[in-house]
């Protein structure tokens, strides 16, 4: 039986995890599956995301045909200063999440640079200087094994599963965005369901001419949508954040190990000083951990946790800001940039 999230029952779950697989998927088609009348699903997803329980984040994807790099840092603060610091990094648009956790470091924060920056320069800036950061350190993730969009609550059958996801129409994407696809991005990024036909009325093109362009972005790998949900309504209240040093030669097998188990968020390898190896699993129970790192050590004896964390507060989701609850608050563009085109 499956076990419903704190102030969701079973129909608001299903309907999430539709939209975990196809965030665009049209309301017709979400009612036909589960079995409910389009009103309902639509009815119930608006309540879900005004009262801050669940909502949608757009960013660029792996295929962005500008060079991108996506890397962590985790940060050690002034115990009286973790707070305003962390409000003031998630304010930056390289910042994608921030989370203030327990452990090591205070803060986690999971970075993206899509406009050809260099890490580097980022890590060089004056934002760095902010009273109280004791000190840093950055790891830039080679492959990404998982993500949060491959996130599943288990709330549909295996048919209705197959029924939702989304067969690609074919043509590729543009390998450089120009004004309209770049214009497109912002839009989704403000609204990942926003409408083909108000995107095309905003930017004056067509909407077929919009819809093929959105398909593009998503299909190619260009855009990634995502559904998220509160993590004060999630059945798994717990984040913990590994560490590990895996021998070169069994690192893709234990990233894929990590990003096979259920409650996996994200596994990649980085390139770090101490270890090769950063994962993040909602729990929960704190003891899960241990089945986690039983799991690695069976596969992959001489894989070793240099490190673990685990949340107790976060700030800043695929640049939404949250408030106490855990609600989203505000976005934080990302910018977003072409040669001479720039929109934030």
């Amino acid at each position: 039986m499956l076990r419903t999230l704190k102030g969701l029952d079973e129909v608001d779950l299903s309907i999430l995890e539709a939209l975990v697989l196809q965030p665009r998927a049209s309301w017709s088609l979400i009612g036909s599956v589960l079995e409910m009348s389009p009103s309902t699903a639509s009815r119930r997803w608006e309540a879900m995301r005004e009262s801050g329980i669940a909502w949608m984040s757009c960013y660029p994807g792996a295929d962005f045909p500008h060079r991108t790099h996506t890397f962590e840092v985790v940060v050690r603060c002034a115990p009286e200063r973790i707070a305003s610091i962390a409000a003031a990094l998630a304010q930056h648009p390289v910042v994608m999440s921030l989370v203030i956790v327990s452990g090591d470091w205070d803060l986690q924060l999971t970075c993206m640079i899509v406009d050809g920056t260099r890490v580097q320069d980022f890590l060089l800036e004056d934002i760095w200087d902010t009273p109280g950061i004791v000190r840093r350190k950055a790891s830039v993730a080679t492959e990404l094994f998982a993500e949060g969009r491959d996130w599943k609550l288990g709330a549909l059958s295996a048919q209705e599963s197959q029924l939702l996801r989304k067969t690609p129409r074919g043509g590729a994407a543009s390998p450089e965005p120009g004004e309209l696809q770049l214009g497109i991005m912002s839009y989704l990024q403000e609204d990942p369901r926003m409408k083909a036909l108000h995107i095309a009325d905003r930017l004056g093109a067509s909407v077929a001419t919009v819809s093929r362009h959105i398909e593009q972005l998503i299909s190619g790998g260009q855009l990634v949508l995502r559904t998220e949900v509160s993590s004060r309504v999630e059945d798994w209240p717990i984040s913990v954040g590994m560490y590990v040093d895996v021998p070169a030669a069994a690192l893709g097998r234990a990233g894929r190990l990590l990003a096979g188990l259920a409650n996996c968020r994200l596994s990649m390898s980085v390139l770090a000083p101490g270890w090769n190896l950063a994962s993040v699993h909602w729990l929960r129970t704190h003891g899960e951990v241990h089945e986690i790192e039983r799991r690695l050590q069976e596969e992959i004896p001489q894989a070793r946790v240099v490190t673990r964390s685990f949340r107790l507060t976060e700030v800043k989701r695929a640049g939404w800001l949250l408030d106490e609850q855990m609600a989203p608050t505000s976005r934080v563009p990302m910018r977003l940039s072409s040669g001479a085109l720039a929109l934030d």
